[in-house]
């Protein structure tokens, strides 16, 4: 049974944790509303990482519009940045339209920014920095690089994890570009008024069991062949795109470090 959230609020976002089942709830209330659904997947964009990032199926796609599900190559970089513009573009649209805005996530920091209304620099992308970062964190350490943005910008501690490698080195990107601390984009933010959350939840026992046939069903499904043919076809294995979890893993398989 699904509360008609839609009527005061034309964007309902679907939070829980990985394997919860938030894609299926997602189209059974946009079934019931006439909803579209934007995906809030950092990895979802990418065409050919199909069973890694769990898509739903082409039918279920082709029932119910989906946005922001292959739209770029994994070659390409993608950013939260990307995803909050493409987000209220979208929203916009489909509140013209009078269409309910279902969004599932999918990467929580994505859902929080979009959530926030988070402002960005309007430069946000500098690939040789970036890939300079990324080359001192196999070299000296993410440790090194987590201190050296903890002394421009302390007030940046609590809103990432001291292991999350992308987003120091975005954070380090931003500041060498802005000159801004990057506290200074999120402290802009202004909370959106328009959306409901519905948050899913299970017991952590049984969740832990839908989660290990996941990765059971990834692995029958052919998750490697999948990531075989990524590699094969000239992808980069240290692209962001493989970065994506039950990816990163499948690379170390195929090369023999895991």
């Amino acid at each position: 049974m699904y509360r008609n959230t839609l009527i005061d609020h034309p964007i309902t976002l679907i939070l829980g944790p990985t394997a919860v089942g938030k894609s299926e709830y997602a189209l059974a209330l946009a079934r019931k509303t006439g909803a579209h659904i934007i995906s809030g997947d950092a990895f979802q964009v990418y065409r050919g990482m199909d069973i890694g990032t769990a898509k739903i199926s082409r039918e279920a796609r082709q029932e119910i519009p989906h946005y922001l599900m292959d739209i770029c190559e994994p070659s390409d970089p993608y950013s939260v940045a990307d995803f909050v513009k493409q987000a209220n573009e979208l929203c916009q649209r489909l509140k013209q339209d009078k269409i309910p805005i279902i969004i599932c996530g999918g990467t929580g920091f994505y859902l929080y920014a979009f959530l926030n209304q988070f402002q960005f620099p309007e430069k946000s992308q500098d690939t040789r920095l970036r890939e300079a970062l990324m080359s001192e964190v196999e070299t000296a350490g993410l440790g090194v690089l987590w201190e050296r943005l903890m002394g421009i910008d302390p007030d940046y501690r609590g809103m990432i994890s001291s292991q999350d490698t992308k987003r120091i080195v975005r954070a380090l990107e931003v500041y060498a570009m802005t000159g801004e601390k990057p506290s200074y984009f999120q402290k802009k933010a202004v909370p959106r008024q328009d959306v409901t959350c519905i948050g899913l939840t299970m017991k952590k026992e049984n969740l832990h069991i839908k989660i290990q046939n996941r990765v059971d069903t990834m692995i029958a499904r052919g998750l490697i062949e999948e990531v075989h043919g990524l590699l094969d076809a000239g992808l980069d294995p240290k692209a962001q795109s493989l970065e994506a979890l039950g990816y990163k893993e499948s690379v170390a398989y195929l090369n023999g470090s895991l």
